[in-house]
C-alpha cells in the first residue's frame, strides 16, 4: 500500500485554516520545526599508478639460486650442529657407547692404558697425515689351550699381521691405534681376556652406536709374534681370530701346528702365505682370500663378491674319513692348486671330498699330485663362465660334464704313464649327449687288487665351455 505525501506547504496553510479551540480550553502546542537534513558529499581517490621495469630472466635466477644456497648452508649447520650435540648426549648417556666385551668373549684380565709412540720407529705402520699412533702390549702364554683375538665396535677396523719370530719367549701382542686426539683415543678400549680351560686371548672394543663424527675415527694394526722354537715343531690347539673389518695377514708359519684355526673378517681380505692346521675355517665378505694351507681334517673357505686363489696340501690315511675342502663364493674367480697326499705307511690310499662353487665367475682347479688308489669326490658349479679341471693321473672313476648353451671339451693328458709303476693301461671310455653334456669312466687296466671305491667328478655351469683334463 502507497501512502501519498502531501505538500508541506499544503499542510500548514490547512493548519492555519483551522478554527481556532474554543474558549476556555488549552492552546494546542506549537508545531515542531522543520528537519533540514545536511546534504552528503562524496569524495573519490584515484591511486597513481607507476611503472616499474621488469627484471631480466638472468638476475632472477641469480636470486632464486643465492637464496636456495643459503638456505642449504644453514639447513646443513643446523643439522650437523644437531648431530653432533647428539652423538654427545648419546655417548654419556646411552648404553653401548663404551665398548665392552660379548660374554663368549671372556673375563676381562687387565685393560693397560695406551702408550703414545712414534712412527718413526716402527716405519712399517701406516703413514698418516694427521693424528698420531698410540699402542698397548700384551704378552699371552704360547702353551694355552687356545689364543684368540676379537673386536667389537663401529671404530674397531685395521689390519692384522701375524709371523714367526725368535726374539720372543711368548706370543706377543700389540695393538697399534691411529687417532687424532685423546677424546678419539678415548672411545677405544683393549684388554687381555681368558676363558675356561686355558683360553687367553686379546679383545679391542669401541663404540657400537651408528653416529660417529669423522675427527674421531680410528684406525688399529694388530702385529702377533709366535716364539720360534730350535729343533722342535711348537704345538698350538687353537688359534681364533674374529676381527670384523680388518684385513688379515698371516706370513709362513709352517714351523707351527695349529690343531684348528678359524679366521673371520667382513669387507676385508684375508692372507695365509702359509700354514699347517688339522682344520681350517676361513670366512669374509666382500673379501678376497688367498694363501697356502696344509690340512689334515677339512678345509671350509667361505665369501662373497671376491675371488679364491689358493694353494691346498690334503693329507689323509683314513679312507672312511675323507679329507674335506669346501670353496665358496659369489661373483668371483676360483683358481685352486690341489696336492692329495696319504699319510699310510706305503703313501698310498686315502679318500677326499672337494667342493667349489661360484657365480657369473671362471673356476679353475688344478691337481697337481694325488696318491694311487686313492678316491677323489670332486664337484664344481659356476653359471655364465667357463670351467676348467686338470686331474691328476693317478685319479680313476667317473665323470660327468653338463653345460648349457656352450661346449664340453675333453682332453687327454700328456703322461700317461701308470703312476704305480707297473706299466698299467690307461683306459678312457665316454658317452657324449648333445654337445652340452658327456659323461664316461676313467682307469687303469687291469685294476689295483688294493681298490675298493671309485672316484667321481661332476662339473656343471651355464652359457660357457667345460674342459676337463684328464
Amino acid at each position: 500500500m502507497i501512502i501519498p505525501i502531501q505538500n508541506p506547504l499544503s499542510c500548514k496553510a490547512n493548519q492555519q485554516q483551522m478554527p481556532p479551540p474554543p474558549s476556555g480550553g488549552p492552546s494546542p502546542p506549537p508545531p515542531p520545526p522543520p528537519y533540514i537534513s545536511p546534504q552528503s558529499t562524496n569524495h573519490y581517490v584515484v591511486p597513481a599508478t607507476f611503472l616499474v621495469p621488469p627484471e631480466s630472466g638472468g638476475k632472477r635466477f641469480i636470486k632464486a639460486f643465492a637464496v636456495a644456497v643459503l638456505i642449504w648452508l644453514l639447513t646443513g649447520a643446523f643439522v650437523s650442529s644437531c648431530l653432533d650435540l647428539f652423538g654427545v648426549i648419546r655417548l654419556n648417556v646411552m648404553k653401548g657407547d663404551i665398548g665392552i666385551p660379548e660374554v663368549e668373549d671372556g673375563d676381562i684380565d687387565n685393560c693397560p692404558s695406551w702408550t703414545t709412540v712414534s712412527d718413526r720407529a716402527h716405519p712399517w705402520l701406516p703413514s698418516r697425515p694427521f693424528g698420531s699412533w698410540s699402542r698397548a702390549s700384551f704378552s699371552l702364554p704360547v702353551d694355552s689351550d687356545a689364543l684368540y683375538l676379537v673386536a667389537h665396535g663401529a671404530l674397531a677396523s685395521g689390519d692384522l699381521y701375524v709371523s714367526e719370530s725368535p726374539e720372543v719367549k711368548d706370543v706377543s701382542v700389540n695393538v697399534f691405534v691411529h687417532h687424532r686426539g685423546s677424546i678419539a683415543l678415548s672411545r677405544a678400549t683393549v684388554c687381555q681376556l681368558s676363558r675356561e680351560d686355558g683360553q687367553v686371548g686379546v679383545g679391542i672394543f669401541t663404540p657400537r652406536r651408528w653416529y660417529i663424527p669423522s675427527r674421531d675415527t680410528l684406525h688399529f694394526v694388530v702385529e702377533v709374534k709366535l716364539p720360534v722354537s730350535r729343533g722342535a715343531i711348537r704345538y698350538v690347539p687353537s688359534f681364533q681370530v674374529d676381527l670384523p673389518m680388518f684385513a688379515l695377514d698371516m706370513g709362513d708359519i709352517s714351523a707351527f701346528r695349529f690343531g684348528d684355526v678359524s679366521l673371520r673378517s667382513t669387507n676385508s681380505h684375508i692372507k695365509v702365505r702359509g700354514a699347517i692346521a688339522s682344520t681350517f675355517n676361513v670366512h669374509s665378505t666382500n673379501g678376497g682370500v688367498s694363501g697356502a694351507f696344509n690340512i689334515s681334517n677339512s678345509l671350509t673357505i667361505v665369501t662373497t663378491n671376491s675371488p679364491v686363489s689358493v694353494k691346498i696340501g690334503a693329507l689323509n690315511g683314513e679312507p672312511e674319513k675323507p679329507t674335506e675342502v669346501f670353496i665358496q663364493t659369489t661373483n668371483g674367480r676360483v683358481n685352486a692348486g690341489i696336492s692329495l697326499m696319504s699319510n699310510s705307511s706305503s703313501g698310498t690310499g686315502g679318500a677326499f671330498g672337494v667342493s667349489t662353487h661360484t657365480t657369473n665367475s671362471p673356476i679353475e682347479v688344478i691337481y697337481d699330485d694325488s696318491p694311487v688308489d686313492s678316491v677323489l669326490k670332486f664337484d664344481a658349479a659356476s653359471t655364465n663362465s667357463r670351467v676348467h679341471t686338470a686331474l691328476h693321473r693317478a685319479y680313476e672313476g667317473t665323470f660327468v660334464l653338463a653345460t648349457t648353451n656352450g661346449g664340453v671339451v675333453l682332453d687327454r693328458l700328456g703322461d700317461n704313464e701308470d703312476p704305480s709303476g707297473q706299466g698299467r693301461k690307461r683306459s678312457l671310455t665316454k658317452r657324449y649327449v648333445g654337445r652340452n653334456r658327456v659323461f664316461g669312466k676313467v682307469e687303469w687296466v687291469p685294476p689295483s687288487s688294493d681298490r675298493d671305491q671309485s672316484g667321481s667328478v661332476n662339473v656343471a655351469t651355464t652359457n660357457d665351455v667345460i674342459t676337463l683334463t684328464i
